[in-house]
Protein backbone atom coordinates (compact mmCIF):
# COMPACT_ATOMS: atom_id res chain seq x y z
CA UNK A 1 0.00 0.00 0.00
CA UNK A 2 1.41 3.42 -0.95
CA UNK A 3 2.15 5.96 1.77
CA UNK A 4 -0.69 8.23 0.67
CA UNK A 5 -3.16 5.32 0.84
CA UNK A 6 -1.86 4.45 4.31
CA UNK A 7 -2.57 8.02 5.45
CA UNK A 8 -6.09 7.80 4.08
CA UNK A 9 -6.61 4.48 5.85
CA UNK A 10 -5.34 5.89 9.15
CA UNK A 11 -7.82 8.80 8.95
CA UNK A 12 -10.72 6.42 8.37
CA UNK A 13 -9.53 3.99 11.07
CA UNK A 14 -9.35 6.72 13.69
CA UNK A 15 -12.86 7.99 12.87
CA UNK A 16 -14.41 4.55 12.76
CA UNK A 17 -12.63 3.37 15.91
CA UNK A 18 -14.29 6.14 17.93
CA UNK A 19 -17.76 5.12 16.81
CA UNK A 20 -17.40 1.49 15.82
CA UNK A 21 -19.76 0.30 18.55
CA UNK A 22 -22.76 2.09 17.11
CA UNK A 23 -25.65 -0.07 15.84
CA UNK A 24 -25.25 -0.88 12.14
CA UNK A 25 -28.78 0.16 11.20
CA UNK A 26 -28.40 3.47 13.00
CA UNK A 27 -25.05 4.08 11.32
CA UNK A 28 -26.46 3.40 7.85
CA UNK A 29 -29.42 5.72 8.33
CA UNK A 30 -27.38 8.47 9.96
CA UNK A 31 -24.58 8.24 7.38
CA UNK A 32 -27.14 8.64 4.60
CA UNK A 33 -28.56 11.77 6.24
CA UNK A 34 -25.08 13.16 6.90
CA UNK A 35 -23.93 12.42 3.34
CA UNK A 36 -26.97 14.13 1.84
CA UNK A 37 -26.33 17.15 4.04
CA UNK A 38 -22.65 17.29 3.12
CA UNK A 39 -23.42 16.89 -0.59
CA UNK A 40 -25.67 19.92 -0.40
CA UNK A 41 -23.00 21.82 1.52
CA UNK A 42 -20.36 20.87 -1.06
CA UNK A 43 -22.44 22.26 -3.92
CA UNK A 44 -22.95 25.65 -2.26
CA UNK A 45 -19.66 26.28 -0.40
CA UNK A 46 -16.23 27.04 -1.84
CA UNK A 47 -14.46 26.02 1.37
CA UNK A 48 -14.45 22.38 0.28
CA UNK A 49 -11.26 23.07 -1.75
CA UNK A 50 -8.15 21.59 -0.14
CA UNK A 51 -5.71 24.35 -1.07
CA UNK A 52 -3.05 23.18 1.39
CA UNK A 53 -2.56 20.02 -0.69
CA UNK A 54 -1.78 21.68 -4.03
CA UNK A 55 1.78 20.34 -3.99
CA UNK A 56 0.52 16.77 -3.57
CA UNK A 57 -0.32 14.60 -6.51
CA UNK A 58 -3.78 15.03 -7.95
CA UNK A 59 -4.72 11.45 -7.10
CA UNK A 60 -3.58 11.79 -3.48
CA UNK A 61 -5.39 15.09 -3.06
CA UNK A 62 -8.64 13.49 -4.10
CA UNK A 63 -7.98 10.43 -1.95
CA UNK A 64 -7.35 12.60 1.08
CA UNK A 65 -10.42 14.69 0.34
CA UNK A 66 -12.55 11.57 0.15
CA UNK A 67 -11.04 10.29 3.39
CA UNK A 68 -11.73 13.59 5.10
CA UNK A 69 -15.28 13.59 3.76
CA UNK A 70 -15.76 10.00 4.94
CA UNK A 71 -14.44 10.86 8.40
CA UNK A 72 -16.74 13.90 8.60
CA UNK A 73 -19.68 11.75 7.49
CA UNK A 74 -18.95 9.23 10.26
CA UNK A 75 -18.59 11.97 12.88
CA UNK A 76 -21.73 13.80 11.81
CA UNK A 77 -23.58 10.49 11.64
CA UNK A 78 -22.54 9.70 15.21
CA UNK A 79 -23.84 13.09 16.33
CA UNK A 80 -27.13 12.47 14.52
CA UNK A 81 -27.44 9.06 16.17
CA UNK A 82 -26.99 10.60 19.59
CA UNK A 83 -29.55 13.26 18.75
CA UNK A 84 -32.03 10.66 17.53
CA UNK A 85 -31.44 8.22 20.43
CA UNK A 86 -33.72 7.50 23.39
CA UNK A 87 -34.02 10.39 25.85
CA UNK A 88 -36.67 9.01 28.20
CA UNK A 89 -38.22 5.78 29.43
CA UNK A 90 -41.86 5.13 30.26
CA UNK A 91 -42.98 3.05 33.25
CA UNK A 92 -43.44 0.00 30.98
CA UNK A 93 -39.77 0.30 29.90
CA UNK A 94 -40.73 1.79 26.53
CA UNK A 95 -37.91 3.93 25.12
CA UNK A 96 -38.90 7.43 24.01
CA UNK A 97 -36.78 8.94 21.22
CA UNK A 98 -36.13 12.52 20.20
CA UNK A 99 -39.07 14.03 18.25
CA UNK A 100 -41.29 11.04 19.07
CA UNK A 101 -44.77 12.26 20.01
CA UNK A 102 -45.93 10.93 23.38
CA UNK A 103 -49.65 10.95 24.17
CA UNK A 104 -51.08 10.05 27.58
CA UNK A 105 -54.68 8.94 27.45
CA UNK A 106 -54.86 8.30 31.20
CA UNK A 107 -51.65 9.86 32.53
CA UNK A 108 -48.12 8.44 32.63
CA UNK A 109 -44.64 9.11 34.03
CA UNK A 110 -41.46 9.39 31.97
CA UNK A 111 -37.92 9.10 33.37
CA UNK A 112 -35.06 10.94 31.66
CA UNK A 113 -31.47 9.70 31.53
CA UNK A 114 -30.47 12.10 34.34
CA UNK A 115 -33.31 10.70 36.51
CA UNK A 116 -35.56 13.71 36.01
CA UNK A 117 -39.22 12.65 36.09
CA UNK A 118 -42.02 14.03 33.92
CA UNK A 119 -45.55 13.14 35.07
CA UNK A 120 -48.09 13.70 32.30
CA UNK A 121 -51.69 14.60 32.99
CA UNK A 122 -54.38 12.62 31.22
CA UNK A 123 -54.97 13.66 27.60
CA UNK A 124 -51.59 15.41 27.29
CA UNK A 125 -49.18 15.44 24.35
CA UNK A 126 -45.46 16.23 24.18
CA UNK A 127 -42.17 15.37 22.52
CA UNK A 128 -38.48 15.83 23.33
CA UNK A 129 -35.87 17.86 21.47
CA UNK A 130 -32.16 18.26 22.07
CA UNK A 131 -31.17 21.87 22.75
CA UNK A 132 -27.62 23.19 22.44
CA UNK A 133 -27.36 23.32 26.23
CA UNK A 134 -29.73 20.58 27.41
CA UNK A 135 -33.08 18.91 26.71
CA UNK A 136 -36.29 20.63 25.61
CA UNK A 137 -39.78 19.27 26.26
CA UNK A 138 -42.34 20.53 23.74
CA UNK A 139 -45.71 20.50 25.49
CA UNK A 140 -48.38 20.62 22.80
CA UNK A 141 -51.41 20.22 25.05
CA UNK A 142 -52.40 19.15 28.55
CA UNK A 143 -50.12 19.42 31.57
CA UNK A 144 -46.97 18.04 33.17
CA UNK A 145 -45.35 18.08 36.59
CA UNK A 146 -41.58 17.95 36.23
CA UNK A 147 -39.22 16.81 38.98
CA UNK A 148 -35.98 18.01 37.40
CA UNK A 149 -32.68 16.56 38.56
CA UNK A 150 -29.81 18.98 39.00
CA UNK A 151 -28.22 19.18 35.57
CA UNK A 152 -24.47 18.55 35.41
CA UNK A 153 -24.33 20.60 32.21
CA UNK A 154 -27.03 22.74 30.69
CA UNK A 155 -30.73 23.09 31.38
CA UNK A 156 -34.03 21.30 31.14
CA UNK A 157 -36.58 23.32 29.15
CA UNK A 158 -40.34 23.07 28.77
CA UNK A 159 -41.77 25.01 25.84
CA UNK A 160 -45.41 25.71 25.02
CA UNK A 161 -46.85 27.81 22.22
CA UNK A 162 -46.22 31.05 24.10
CA UNK A 163 -43.81 30.30 27.01
CA UNK A 164 -40.34 28.88 27.55
CA UNK A 165 -39.51 27.54 31.02
CA UNK A 166 -35.90 26.78 31.96
CA UNK A 167 -34.64 25.06 35.12
CA UNK A 168 -31.54 23.46 36.61
CA UNK A 169 -33.07 21.37 39.42
CA UNK A 170 -36.58 21.92 40.75
CA UNK A 171 -40.19 20.68 40.84
CA UNK A 172 -42.76 22.60 38.82
CA UNK A 173 -45.90 22.25 36.70
CA UNK A 174 -46.72 23.51 33.22
CA UNK A 175 -50.11 23.41 31.53
CA UNK A 176 -51.28 24.65 28.17
CA UNK A 177 -54.52 24.90 26.21
CA UNK A 178 -56.12 27.16 23.61
CA UNK A 179 -56.46 30.00 26.11
CA UNK A 180 -52.76 30.08 27.00
CA UNK A 181 -50.22 28.53 29.37
CA UNK A 182 -49.82 28.21 33.12
CA UNK A 183 -46.63 27.68 35.16
CA UNK A 184 -46.42 26.99 38.90
CA UNK A 185 -43.44 26.21 41.13
CA UNK A 186 -43.50 23.60 43.90
CA UNK A 187 -39.80 23.54 44.81
CA UNK A 188 -36.73 25.56 43.74
CA UNK A 189 -37.09 28.23 41.06
CA UNK A 190 -37.70 28.49 37.33
CA UNK A 191 -37.15 31.16 34.69
CA UNK A 192 -40.06 31.87 32.35
CA UNK A 193 -39.57 33.61 29.02
CA UNK A 194 -42.67 35.15 27.42
CA UNK A 195 -41.72 37.14 24.34
CA UNK A 196 -39.11 39.68 25.43
CA UNK A 197 -40.10 39.43 29.10
CA UNK A 198 -38.37 37.08 31.54
CA UNK A 199 -39.57 36.31 35.06
CA UNK A 200 -38.24 34.17 37.90
CA UNK A 201 -40.80 32.11 39.84
CA UNK A 202 -40.29 30.58 43.27
CA UNK A 203 -42.32 28.09 45.37
CA UNK A 204 -46.00 29.00 45.40
CA UNK A 205 -45.65 31.47 42.49
CA UNK A 206 -47.74 31.06 39.35
CA UNK A 207 -47.81 32.71 35.94
CA UNK A 208 -50.58 32.58 33.35
CA UNK A 209 -50.13 33.82 29.79
CA UNK A 210 -53.75 34.10 28.66
CA UNK A 211 -55.67 37.27 29.53
CA UNK A 212 -58.89 35.40 30.22
CA UNK A 213 -57.40 32.45 32.09
CA UNK A 214 -58.92 32.05 35.58
CA UNK A 215 -56.81 32.15 38.74
CA UNK A 216 -56.62 28.62 40.18
CA UNK A 217 -54.88 27.79 43.50
CA UNK A 218 -51.66 25.85 43.00
CA UNK A 219 -52.94 23.16 45.36
CA UNK A 220 -55.83 22.52 43.00
CA UNK A 221 -53.59 22.65 39.92
CA UNK A 222 -51.55 19.69 41.19
CA UNK A 223 -54.49 17.68 42.54
CA UNK A 224 -54.52 15.39 39.46
CA UNK A 225 -51.05 14.04 40.28
CA UNK A 226 -50.80 10.70 42.09
CA UNK A 227 -48.04 12.42 44.12
CA UNK A 228 -50.24 15.41 44.99
CA UNK A 229 -50.02 14.84 48.75
CA UNK A 230 -46.23 14.75 48.70
CA UNK A 231 -46.11 17.84 46.46
CA UNK A 232 -48.28 19.74 48.96
CA UNK A 233 -45.93 18.80 51.81
CA UNK A 234 -42.97 19.92 49.69
CA UNK A 235 -44.72 23.20 48.87
CA UNK A 236 -45.33 23.98 52.53
CA UNK A 237 -41.75 23.13 53.46
CA UNK A 238 -40.37 25.33 50.68
CA UNK A 239 -42.62 28.23 51.66
CA UNK A 240 -41.30 28.07 55.24
CA UNK A 241 -37.63 27.70 54.32
CA UNK A 242 -37.72 30.51 51.72
CA UNK A 243 -39.03 33.00 54.32
CA UNK A 244 -36.91 32.39 57.45
CA UNK A 245 -37.54 35.91 58.78
CA UNK A 246 -41.29 35.66 58.40
CA UNK A 247 -43.32 34.84 61.47
CA UNK A 248 -44.91 31.50 60.72
CA UNK A 249 -48.63 31.09 61.10
CA UNK A 250 -49.46 28.94 64.08
CA UNK A 251 -50.48 25.42 63.04
CA UNK A 252 -54.14 24.58 63.36
CA UNK A 253 -54.85 22.56 66.51
CA UNK A 254 -57.78 20.69 68.00
CA UNK A 255 -59.44 22.33 70.94
CA UNK A 256 -59.34 18.94 72.66
CA UNK A 257 -58.10 15.50 71.62
CA UNK A 258 -58.32 12.17 73.43
CA UNK A 259 -56.03 9.28 72.41
CA UNK A 260 -56.46 5.86 74.02
CA UNK A 261 -55.18 2.38 73.13
CA UNK A 262 -57.45 0.07 71.17
CA UNK A 263 -57.09 -3.65 70.54
CA UNK A 264 -57.68 -3.20 66.83
CA UNK A 265 -60.04 -6.17 66.77
CA UNK A 266 -63.58 -5.54 65.47
CA UNK A 267 -65.45 -6.92 68.52
CA UNK A 268 -68.81 -6.04 67.03
CA UNK A 269 -67.90 -2.49 66.01
CA UNK A 270 -66.78 -0.79 62.83
CA UNK A 271 -63.18 0.36 62.59
CA UNK A 272 -61.71 3.36 60.78
CA UNK A 273 -61.02 7.08 61.03
CA UNK A 274 -63.24 9.93 59.85
CA UNK A 275 -63.28 13.74 60.04
CA UNK A 276 -66.53 15.66 59.47
CA UNK A 277 -65.98 19.19 58.20
CA UNK A 278 -68.52 21.87 57.38
CA UNK A 279 -67.91 21.23 53.67
CA UNK A 280 -67.50 17.43 53.48
CA UNK A 281 -66.51 14.25 55.29
CA UNK A 282 -63.12 12.58 54.71
CA UNK A 283 -62.02 9.10 55.78
CA UNK A 284 -58.86 7.09 56.13
CA UNK A 285 -58.47 4.61 53.27
CA UNK A 286 -58.49 1.60 55.62
CA UNK A 287 -61.77 0.68 57.33
CA UNK A 288 -63.81 -2.29 58.48
CA UNK A 289 -67.57 -1.86 58.64
CA UNK A 290 -69.90 -3.91 60.75
CA UNK A 291 -73.24 -4.27 58.94
CA UNK A 292 -75.16 -3.83 62.19
CA UNK A 293 -73.61 -0.50 63.15
CA UNK A 294 -72.49 0.96 59.80
CA UNK A 295 -69.23 2.85 59.17
CA UNK A 296 -67.49 4.97 61.79
CA UNK A 297 -69.11 8.40 61.93
CA UNK A 298 -68.24 11.75 63.51
CA UNK A 299 -70.32 14.80 64.45
CA UNK A 300 -69.55 17.99 62.52
CA UNK A 301 -66.29 19.62 63.54
CA UNK A 302 -64.87 16.41 65.00
CA UNK A 303 -62.57 13.52 64.07
CA UNK A 304 -63.25 10.02 65.37
CA UNK A 305 -61.02 6.94 65.16
CA UNK A 306 -61.73 3.35 66.16
CA UNK A 307 -58.91 0.79 65.96
CA UNK A 308 -56.83 3.07 63.71
CA UNK A 309 -53.21 2.03 63.12
CA UNK A 310 -50.42 4.60 63.19
CA UNK A 311 -49.56 4.03 59.51
CA UNK A 312 -53.18 4.68 58.50
CA UNK A 313 -53.34 7.78 60.68
CA UNK A 314 -50.16 9.20 59.11
CA UNK A 315 -51.43 8.29 55.66
CA UNK A 316 -54.68 10.13 56.36
CA UNK A 317 -52.88 13.19 57.75
CA UNK A 318 -50.72 13.57 54.64
CA UNK A 319 -53.43 12.45 52.19
CA UNK A 320 -51.62 9.33 51.04
CA UNK A 321 -51.76 5.59 51.75
CA UNK A 322 -50.52 3.61 54.72
CA UNK A 323 -48.41 1.48 52.39
CA UNK A 324 -46.47 4.64 51.45
CA UNK A 325 -45.48 5.20 55.09
CA UNK A 326 -42.22 3.37 55.85
CA UNK A 327 -39.61 2.99 58.58
CA UNK A 328 -42.15 2.62 61.38
CA UNK A 329 -40.89 1.23 64.73
CA UNK A 330 -41.75 -2.34 65.68
CA UNK A 331 -44.36 -1.29 68.21
CA UNK A 332 -46.37 0.40 65.44
CA UNK A 333 -46.31 -2.46 62.91
CA UNK A 334 -49.54 -4.51 62.92
CA UNK A 335 -49.41 -8.25 63.54
CA UNK A 336 -52.09 -8.84 60.87
CA UNK A 337 -54.91 -7.10 59.08
CA UNK A 338 -57.66 -7.73 61.65
CA UNK A 339 -55.63 -7.51 64.86
CA UNK A 340 -53.12 -4.67 64.56
CA UNK A 341 -50.80 -3.93 67.45
CA UNK A 342 -51.08 -0.57 69.17
CA UNK A 343 -54.15 0.68 67.36
CA UNK A 344 -55.86 3.75 68.80
CA UNK A 345 -59.21 5.16 69.77
CA UNK A 346 -59.31 8.89 69.03
CA UNK A 347 -61.86 11.61 69.76
CA UNK A 348 -60.89 15.15 68.70
CA UNK A 349 -62.91 18.36 68.33
CA UNK A 350 -62.18 21.74 66.77
CA UNK A 351 -62.81 25.00 68.59
CA UNK A 352 -65.39 26.15 66.02
CA UNK A 353 -67.32 23.08 64.90
CA UNK A 354 -69.71 25.05 62.68
CA UNK A 355 -67.17 26.45 60.20
CA UNK A 356 -64.05 24.23 60.28
CA UNK A 357 -63.44 22.51 56.93
CA UNK A 358 -62.37 18.93 56.28
CA UNK A 359 -58.87 19.98 55.15
CA UNK A 360 -58.45 22.13 58.26
CA UNK A 361 -59.31 19.08 60.35
CA UNK A 362 -56.70 17.10 58.41
CA UNK A 363 -54.10 19.76 59.27
CA UNK A 364 -55.12 19.47 62.93
CA UNK A 365 -54.44 15.72 62.72
CA UNK A 366 -50.92 16.52 61.45
CA UNK A 367 -50.39 18.86 64.41
CA UNK A 368 -51.66 16.20 66.78
CA UNK A 369 -49.17 13.69 65.34
CA UNK A 370 -46.31 16.17 65.74
CA UNK A 371 -47.20 17.12 69.32
CA UNK A 372 -48.59 13.93 70.84
CA UNK A 373 -46.57 11.34 68.85
CA UNK A 374 -43.47 13.53 68.29
CA UNK A 375 -43.66 12.53 64.63
CA UNK A 376 -40.85 13.62 62.28
CA UNK A 377 -40.82 12.63 58.59
CA UNK A 378 -39.18 13.26 55.23
CA UNK A 379 -40.11 12.33 51.64
CA UNK A 380 -38.33 9.97 49.25
CA UNK A 381 -39.19 9.02 45.67
CA UNK A 382 -39.11 5.27 45.00
CA UNK A 383 -40.27 2.83 42.36
CA UNK A 384 -42.34 -0.14 43.42
CA UNK A 385 -44.28 -2.98 41.77
CA UNK A 386 -48.01 -2.50 41.63
CA UNK A 387 -51.13 -2.70 39.50
CA UNK A 388 -53.06 -0.59 37.01
CA UNK A 389 -56.84 -0.55 37.27
CA UNK A 390 -58.09 -0.77 33.68
CA UNK A 391 -61.22 -1.71 31.75
CA UNK A 392 -61.65 -5.42 30.98
CA UNK A 393 -62.00 -6.98 27.55
CA UNK A 394 -65.70 -6.12 27.31
CA UNK A 395 -65.53 -2.68 28.94
CA UNK A 396 -66.82 -1.36 32.26
CA UNK A 397 -70.32 -2.32 33.40
CA UNK A 398 -71.44 0.04 36.16
CA UNK A 399 -74.24 2.53 36.75
CA UNK A 400 -73.61 6.22 37.25
CA UNK A 401 -74.77 7.36 40.67
CA UNK A 402 -77.97 9.40 40.62
CA UNK A 403 -77.35 13.08 41.57
CA UNK A 404 -79.61 12.88 44.61
CA UNK A 405 -78.07 9.62 45.83
CA UNK A 406 -75.43 10.20 48.55
CA UNK A 407 -71.89 8.95 47.96
CA UNK A 408 -70.57 6.02 49.96
CA UNK A 409 -66.87 5.11 50.03
CA UNK A 410 -65.96 1.56 48.99
CA UNK A 411 -66.41 -0.59 52.07
CA UNK A 412 -66.70 -4.37 52.38
CA UNK A 413 -69.83 -5.91 53.79
CA UNK A 414 -68.31 -7.73 56.77
CA UNK A 415 -71.23 -10.18 56.88
CA UNK A 416 -70.46 -13.34 54.91
CA UNK A 417 -73.41 -14.31 52.76
CA UNK A 418 -74.63 -17.62 54.14
CA UNK A 419 -75.49 -19.11 50.77
CA UNK A 420 -72.22 -18.30 49.01
CA UNK A 421 -69.73 -17.65 51.87
CA UNK A 422 -68.14 -14.61 50.26
CA UNK A 423 -67.65 -10.99 51.28
CA UNK A 424 -68.89 -8.32 48.89
CA UNK A 425 -67.44 -4.86 48.28
CA UNK A 426 -70.06 -2.17 47.79
CA UNK A 427 -69.58 1.49 47.02
CA UNK A 428 -70.89 4.65 45.38
CA UNK A 429 -67.74 6.56 44.59
CA UNK A 430 -65.26 7.63 41.95
CA UNK A 431 -63.09 4.94 40.37
CA UNK A 432 -60.11 6.79 41.85
CA UNK A 433 -61.47 6.04 45.34
CA UNK A 434 -61.98 2.41 44.34
CA UNK A 435 -58.38 2.09 43.13
CA UNK A 436 -57.12 3.56 46.39
CA UNK A 437 -59.16 1.08 48.41
CA UNK A 438 -57.86 -1.84 46.34
CA UNK A 439 -54.31 -0.66 46.90
CA UNK A 440 -54.88 -0.58 50.64
CA UNK A 441 -56.34 -4.09 50.71
CA UNK A 442 -53.56 -5.54 48.53
CA UNK A 443 -50.82 -3.45 50.21
CA UNK A 444 -49.50 -2.31 46.82
CA UNK A 445 -49.83 0.73 44.58
CA UNK A 446 -52.95 0.62 42.40
CA UNK A 447 -53.28 3.43 39.86
CA UNK A 448 -56.55 4.26 38.16
CA UNK A 449 -55.89 4.09 34.41
CA UNK A 450 -59.52 4.03 33.29
CA UNK A 451 -61.09 7.04 31.59
CA UNK A 452 -64.09 6.92 33.95
CA UNK A 453 -64.57 10.27 35.68
CA UNK A 454 -68.04 10.02 37.19
CA UNK A 455 -69.30 8.58 40.48
CA UNK A 456 -70.45 4.97 40.07
CA UNK A 457 -72.56 2.49 41.97
CA UNK A 458 -70.85 -0.91 42.11
CA UNK A 459 -70.65 -4.20 43.98
CA UNK A 460 -68.49 -7.28 43.50
CA UNK A 461 -67.34 -10.24 45.63
CA UNK A 462 -63.89 -10.23 47.20
CA UNK A 463 -63.46 -13.98 47.58
CA UNK A 464 -64.86 -17.07 45.89
CA UNK A 465 -67.43 -19.32 47.51
CA UNK A 466 -67.43 -22.56 49.50
CA UNK A 467 -65.32 -24.68 47.12
CA UNK A 468 -62.43 -22.25 47.20
CA UNK A 469 -62.77 -21.84 50.96
CA UNK A 470 -62.17 -25.58 51.43
CA UNK A 471 -59.09 -25.37 49.22
CA UNK A 472 -57.79 -22.43 51.28
CA UNK A 473 -58.04 -24.44 54.47
CA UNK A 474 -55.82 -27.13 52.90
CA UNK A 475 -53.26 -24.89 51.18
CA UNK A 476 -53.18 -21.87 53.48
CA UNK A 477 -53.93 -18.23 52.59
CA UNK A 478 -53.19 -17.03 49.05
CA UNK A 479 -50.04 -15.10 48.23
CA UNK A 480 -50.42 -11.37 47.41
CA UNK A 481 -50.23 -11.98 43.61
CA UNK A 482 -52.81 -14.77 43.94
CA UNK A 483 -55.05 -12.48 45.98
CA UNK A 484 -54.76 -9.73 43.34
CA UNK A 485 -55.52 -12.19 40.54
CA UNK A 486 -58.57 -13.48 42.43
CA UNK A 487 -59.98 -9.99 43.05
CA UNK A 488 -59.20 -8.99 39.46
CA UNK A 489 -61.13 -11.94 38.05
CA UNK A 490 -64.14 -11.39 40.31
CA UNK A 491 -64.15 -7.67 39.61
CA UNK A 492 -63.95 -8.11 35.83
CA UNK A 493 -66.79 -10.62 35.90
CA UNK A 494 -69.03 -8.33 37.98
CA UNK A 495 -68.27 -4.75 36.84
CA UNK A 496 -65.90 -5.03 33.86
CA UNK A 497 -62.71 -3.70 35.50
CA UNK A 498 -59.49 -5.62 36.13
CA UNK A 499 -55.97 -5.30 37.54
CA UNK A 500 -52.89 -5.33 35.33
CA UNK A 501 -49.49 -5.96 36.96
CA UNK A 502 -46.82 -3.26 36.54
CA UNK A 503 -43.16 -3.75 37.47
CA UNK A 504 -42.16 -0.18 38.37
CA UNK A 505 -44.51 2.59 39.48
CA UNK A 506 -42.95 5.81 40.83
CA UNK A 507 -44.32 6.81 44.24
CA UNK A 508 -43.48 9.39 46.87
CA UNK A 509 -42.85 7.65 50.19
CA UNK A 510 -43.18 9.18 53.66
CA UNK A 511 -40.18 8.03 55.69
CA UNK A 512 -40.63 8.17 59.47
CA UNK A 513 -37.50 9.60 61.10
CA UNK A 514 -38.87 9.57 64.64
CA UNK A 515 -42.13 8.73 66.40
CA UNK A 516 -43.04 7.99 70.03
CA UNK A 517 -45.94 6.22 71.65
CA UNK A 518 -48.56 8.92 72.16
CA UNK A 519 -49.16 10.74 75.39
CA UNK A 520 -52.62 9.84 76.68
CA UNK A 521 -55.31 11.90 78.33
Amino acid sequence: MRSDEKKVQRILDRALARHGNLPANDVDAAVQRAWESLQSERETTSEWKVDSLRRQSRAFRWSLRLAAIAAIVVLVAAILIRRDGAVATAANNQKIKVNEIVRSAAGMTLTLADQSHVEMKADSELWFERADDGIRIRLNKGGVIVNAAKQANGYLYVQTRDLLVSVVGTVFLVGTDQAGSRVGVIQGEVRVQQGATQRTLRPGNQLVSGLGMPSVPLQKEISWSHLAAAHLVMLRQEADSSNPGRKKALPLKFDAASIKPHSGAPNGESLGFVCHGADRTIRAAWALRDVRTGPVTAPQGRCVGRGIKLSDLIGFAYDTFARHVVNLPEWAVPADLLAPMNAFQIEAVAADTSTVTAEQLREMVRTMLAERFRLQIHNERQETPGYLLIAGRNGARMKLKAPEDPEEPPLPDAKLLVEERRAVLKGKSSIEDLSQWLGTVLSVVVLNKTDLTGVYDYAFPLIHGRTDEAERSRNGPPTPPERAAEISGLMEEAIGLKLQAEKAIPVQMIVVDHVDRPSQN
